[in-house]
């Protein structure tokens, strides 16, 4: 199974110079490539050719060979096979710190010492550890739908409501007591 293994978006120094990507077969056999591509966030391709990954290998991919940029804040990278099919994607939110490198980890990914085409280390800093599993959401709303919006829309309006009533007296005697007489 290819998976993108480690990505460097914001290195020291020029990011033209230092960004790239690194894929990792975890199968025990040779990957073949051909026709799979990475898309970043801005919708920016880059389709493979010839490229296979050995067995239990990585295939680093400089952005000089990719000609993709990678965002120093919230860039989400999308790899997909020969089929069209999404085989994996990461991204963070926020901005990335200078010279980390985003690593896979057991659950996701973490911000780490770059290891190209080495096993991921871990920050030393357990404590600071954030995993972002592919897929996570961050600061979203939660997905009401139409029939969530629509009860929010009605309690909000019947409080408005009751706030103008209870705060204009001769309305509130008008529709609760009846004591009042419409005058025209």
């Amino acid at each position: 199974m290819v998976l993108i293994n480690e990505w460097l978006p914001n290195p020291e120094g020029a990011d033209a110079d230092g960004e790239w990507l690194e894929l990792i077969n975890s199968g025990d056999s040779a990957a073949n490539l051909s026709g799979w591509k990475l898309v970043n966030s801005s919708g920016k391709k880059f389709i493979f050719g010839a490229d296979t990954v050995s067995a239990h290998g990585y295939l680093l991919l400089p952005r000089s060979r990719t000609k993709l940029t990678l965002k120093n804040q919230n860039e989400h990278i999308m790899l997909y096979n020969a089929q069209g099919r999404v085989a994996d994607e990461s991204s963070f939110p926020g901005s990335a710190p200078e010279g980390m490198s985003l690593s896979r980890v057991d659950n996701g990914f973490v911000w780490a010492s770059p290891t190209p085409m080495g096993v991921n280390s871990l920050p030393t800093n357990t404590l600071a550890l954030t995993a972002y599993p592919p897929g996570s959401k961050f600061n979203s709303w939660p997905d009401w739908g139409p029939a969530g919006l629509a009860l929010l829309s009605a309690a909000l309006l019947t409080a408005a409501i009751f706030f103008i009533i209870k705060n204009n007296y001769g309305l509130y005697k008008l529709l609760f007591r009846g004591d009042e007489k419409i005058r025209l």
